[in-house]
C-alpha cells in the first residue's frame, strides 16, 4: 500500500527462477483459448438477442424498428448535448442512422 491507502502492482522484468520457456508458452496459449472462449460465447448471446429482437419486432410489423412509438421514452426522447445544451438526436434515432 502506498500512502494513499493504494494498492501498488508490482510488476516483474524478469521470470523467476526455474521458469522455462515453455511453461511461458503454455500460459500463453492457456489464455488465448480462454479469450476465445469467452468471445465464442459473448458472440453466442449477441446473436440470440438480436434475433429475439427481431422476432418481437417482427410480430408488431415489418418496420416496427422504425416506429418510435415501439419503445420506451428514454430510448426515442431528443438527448440533450452536454456541451452545447442543444438538443440532440435520440438513440433511436441514431441506431436506425446505423442500420441504413
Amino acid at each position: 500500500m502506498d500512502d494513499d491507502g493504494r494498492s501498488r502492482v508490482r510488476v516483474l522484468n524478469h521470470y523467476r527462477v526455474g521458469t522455462s520457456m515453455r511453461e511461458a508458452e503454455r500460459l500463453i496459449d492457456f489464455d488465448r483459448q480462454l479469450r476465445m472462449l469467452i468471445l465464442d460465447g459473448i458472440e453466442r448471446i449477441e446473436i440470440s438477442l438480436r434475433m429475439q429482437i427481431g422476432y418481437v419486432l417482427g410480430r408488431r410489423s415489418a418496420f416496427a424498428h422504425l416506429d418510435p412509438s415501439t419503445f420506451v421514452g428514454s430510448f426515442t426522447d431528443a438527448q440533450l448535448d452536454p456541451a452545447g445544451g442543444e438538443s440532440a438526436p435520440s438513440k433511436h434515432e441514431l441506431w436506425v442512422c446505423r442500420m441504413r
